[in-house]
Formats: structure tokens, C-alpha cells, sequence
């Protein structure tokens, strides 16, 4: 799964999972919470009540009980005392119906419970009753102290307006939340993506052989360490790459002098040798003189590509006509194995842009492969017009070759096969490294018959007209 679309993932997840939670706590939990919290609120103004009476011994005074009477009015309750005979000995507020608090609360109220109440209020909507002990000491001559209740009782909101509203709200809220954390996920996993795809390139270009490839990453993070680490790696590589290339080239350069003293003087040799000895030994010089035009011919083809690789011989752009172009190479070729029918099948009209020197070595080394080990009796070079480039396809009719093979192509020294004595298995090689010079796609096919057995092979090529 792609980063973007992970880190889009999670961070719907997230809001999914804080928005469930908000809809848990205000939506479930709601009338069990707002409950609660209603009974703690008139419990508060019950306890300030029952601190003007027990604090009264028995008998409120009229200042006690002005403010009672301002606390009850300002928050719209109903406060009352109850002795245990159901006397009631104050009130103040709203009227409480005789049936919502009876003499049975009273006495269970003095055995020491607890009540807690709501209902409904005919024509006013829900209320919610609390039911305490009054404990207050009054010096007569028959009582010490006396127990009574007090009742407070006071309107609340009906819990399911308060739900529907903060479901419309919760409603609202969610779909905002869900467009706001998808923009701001896609925008930060987009950021944060950027970088790695930026390093991803790079990596790409350098795994193509693009050693100058860099990222230049200023980032601060991970990300921008991975960035330069990469960096790092890349021109190691590249340094260890031009070593090795100038160390080939170095190389076939310093095996072209006494390779060419070694064939001079075998030849003089031979040369000098009675004629009755030239005989004897001829096979011995053929093979001798075999090996060295190998070997000399390596050590071109080395430096060629050590050459082309490098960038040192870069590609001289020019026009040039394809057809005579590739006409004059079939021709001079055609004499390596006369049963092979060689055919031109190009317009005379198109005109194309590269390198004749370096592309004169791309069709040679292409067409003399197919003639040597392709077994074909029919070889064709054919250009198909395209609007800014012309597709250049040499194909032929022989055994075809297997994908390991078509796999490893463009490896230097690679043989498709093995016993072949005379090639250095470079040829294809300086053909993909100047397809690479000019920027030219290429590719390879070998199509096979209705058993899978490979049938004839085709390179192509494409080359820009401008």
C-alpha cells in the first residue's frame, strides 16, 4: 500500500475513532451525566437551605428568610420543611403537589434515606425533587431537639431536546471534521511523500547507471538523512566507476602496442622461416595470429566503450538521409555470408539526427550479430515515420533467442554463445552506450511459435529526426 494512501488512512482513523468518542460521551452518556449533574446543582442550593435552618435553632428569622426566599426565586425552586407529622412549618416558591412527596417519604426520609425524584409537572415540563433531614436543637419544655425534611425541588430540561439538538450539532460538526481531516491528510501526506518520491528518482536514475544523479536534500528529518545517504553513495559509486573506466581504458590502451609488436614480429617470423618449415608450423601462426586479432580487436572495443561511457566521446549531432545511410552498411556487409537475403526497407525521404560514426557501429554490430549466430536466411532493416522520430527495426527469420538471453543483451561481455571464439562479447554493449549518448529508446524481441520455441528476433530502436 502507498504511503499517501496510509497516512490518508490513519489519520481518517484517528478523527473516526475522537469523533465515536465525542458521540459516546455526548450522545450515551448524556442523560446519565446531566442527571447526575442536575442532582449536585440542587443538592448545592439544598445545602445552603438546611445551613440557615439547622443553624436557626428551630426558629428562621425574617432577614434568613428573605434570603431564602431571594435564593429560591432566583433559581426558580421550591423549598419546604417537613416535621414528622407532616407539618409543614416553611415554604417558599413555586407550589409542590401534595402527592409528589408523602407522609411515607417523610418517615422514610427521617429514618435516614436519601431521595431523590424527578417528574413531570403538568403544563411545565420535568422536575427534580430532593428529600434531606433537617437535624435542629429548640430549647422548650418538652422538646431538645427536633427532626424534620426538607424538600427542595426544582425544574429541568427534558434530556431529549438537549440530545436532538446536539445531534444536529454533532451531525454538522462530524462532516466538517471528516472534510477538514481528509484535506489536511491528503496535503500532509503529499508533503510528506514528496521526498521520498524525489529520493525514489534518483535511486532509479543511479540503478540505470545515472551516477550524477542526486537528490540535495535540505530536510532535517530521517527522510533528509536516507536523502543523503543516498547522495553519498551515488558519488562513491561514481568515483569507483571512473576509476574503473579509466583503469579499462588504461588498460586497452597499453595492450594495443605490444599487441601490434607481437603480431609484427610472428608475422616476420614467419616470413623468414625456410619454406619447408612454413608448413610445419603454419597452423601453429594461424592460431597465434588468430588470438592476437582478438585480442587487438577486444582491446578497440574496450576502449571504444570505456570511451563512450565515459562521455568523453559524446555524440556529434548532424543530419543525415537514413536510406543511403543504411543502404551503404548492408551492402558492405552482405559478403559475410552470401545465402543471407538482405533487404532495405526504408523511405528516401526521411531525414534523421545523430552521430554517423558512432550509429554506423550501432547498425554494423546489430546486423553482423544476426548474420553470425542468428542461423536466418532473411534479414531486413525496416524505418517506420513517427511525427518526431523514426522507429528503426532490423529484424530476421533465424532460431530466435531464449529470454535469458534477451535478459542479459546489453551485459558487456555477455555471449549468447559460449563456444564463439572470435567476438568479445562487447558488441551489443557499445550499441546500448550509444543509444544511451543520444538518448534513445531500444529494446529487444523475440517472438516464439505456437510450442514457446523462440522464432526469428527483432532490435528496435527509435531515432529523433531533430
Amino acid at each position: 500500500m502507498k504511503i499517501t494512501l496510509r497516512l490518508w488512512l490513519y489519520i481518517t482513523f484517528i478523527v473516526v475513532i475522537v469523533l465515536a468518542l465525542i458521540w459516546y460521551f455526548q450522545i450515551v452518556l448524556l442523560p446519565d451525566s446531566y442527571y447526575n449533574s442536575s442532582v449536585a446543582e440542587i443538592d448545592s442550593y439544598a445545602n445552603v437551605i438546611l445551613q440557615y435552618w439547622e443553624g436557626s435553632r428551630g426558629s428562621i428569622t425574617p432577614d434568613a428568610e428573605a434570603e431564602l426566599e431571594k435564593l429560591v426565586m432566583t433559581n426558580g425552586l421550591h423549598a419546604s420543611v417537613y416535621l414528622s407529622d407532616c407539618e409543614v412549618i416553611f415554604k417558599t416558591g413555586w407550589e409542590l403537589e401534595p402527592s409528589r412527596f408523602t407522609s411515607a417519604d417523610i418517615r422514610n426520609v427521617l429514618k435516614g434515606q436519601y431521595i431523590t425524584r424527578d417528574y413531570s409537572r403538568p403544563g411545565y415540563g420535568q422536575a427534580l425533587l430532593i428529600a434531606k433531614p433537617v437535624y435542629m436543637y429548640r430549647e422548650t419544655y418538652d422538646h431538645v431537639g427536633i427532626s424534620a425534611v426538607l424538600v427542595v425541588a426544582a425544574p429541568i430540561a427534558p434530556v431529549e431536546n438537549m440530545q436532538l439538538l446536539l445531534v444536529e450539532q454533532l451531525l454538522i460538526i462530524t462532516i466538517f471534521s471528516f472534510i477538514i481531516a481528509l484535506s489536511i491528510a491528503f496535503m500532509v501526506s503529499g508533503q510528506f511523500v514528496k521526498p521520498i518520491r524525489v529520493a525514489e528518482r534518483a535511486a532509479h536514475e543511479i540503478a540505470k547507471g545515472n551516477l550524477s544523479a542526486r537528490i540535495n536534500s535540505q530536510d532535517k528529518s530521517e527522510i533528509g538523512d536516507l536523502s543523503r545517504t543516498i547522495d553519498n553513495m551515488a558519488e562513491k559509486l561514481a568515483q569507483i566507476e571512473n576509476m574503473r573506466r579509466d583503469f579499462i581504458a588504461n588498460v586497452s590502451h597499453q595492450f594495443k602496442t605490444p599487441l601490434s609488436i607481437i603480431q609484427g614480429h610472428t608475422e616476420l617470423i614467419y616470413d623468414m622461416l625456410p619454406e619447408e618449415q612454413e608448413k610445419e608450423i603454419e597452423q601453429s601462426y594461424n592460431v597465434i595470429l588468430r588470438e592476437i586479432q582478438r585480442l587487438d580487436k577486444m582491446s578497440k572495443d574496450i576502449l571504444q566503450l570505456s570511451e563512450l561511457t565515459s562521455g568523453l566521446a559524446g555524440p556529434t549531432f548532424c543530419e543525415v538521409e537514413l536510406y543511403p545511410f543504411c543502404v551503404e552498411i548492408c551492402k558492405s556487409l552482405e559478403i559475410l555470408n552470401s545465402n543471407i537475403k538482405l533487404k532495405c526497407n526504408i523511405s528516401s525521404s526521411l531525414t534523421v539526427n545523430f552521430d554517423p560514426v558512432q550509429m554506423d557501429h550501432v547498425f554494423r554490430n546489430i546486423i553482423q550479430n544476426a548474420i553470425k549466430h542468428s542461423e536466418c536466411t532473411n534479414l531486413s532493416v525496416a524505418a517506420e515515420d513517427k511525427p518526431d522520430s523514426v522507429l528503426v527495426r532490423i529484424c530476421d527469420d533465424g532460431m530466435g533467442m531464449p529470454e535469458a538471453t534477451v535478459q542479459k543483451l546489453w551485459i558487456r561481455f555477455f555471449k549468447g554463445n559460449q563456444k564463439d571464439r572470435t567476438g568479445s562479447g562487447l558488441g551489443m554493449a557499445i550499441v546500448a552506450a550509444v543509444l544511451d549518448a543520444h538518448g534513445y529508446k531500444y529494446g529487444v524481441k523475440s517472438p516464439t511459435d505456437y510450442y514457446g520455441t523462440p522464432c526469428g528476433t527483432e532490435i528496435w530502436f527509435e531515432i529523433r529526426k531533430t
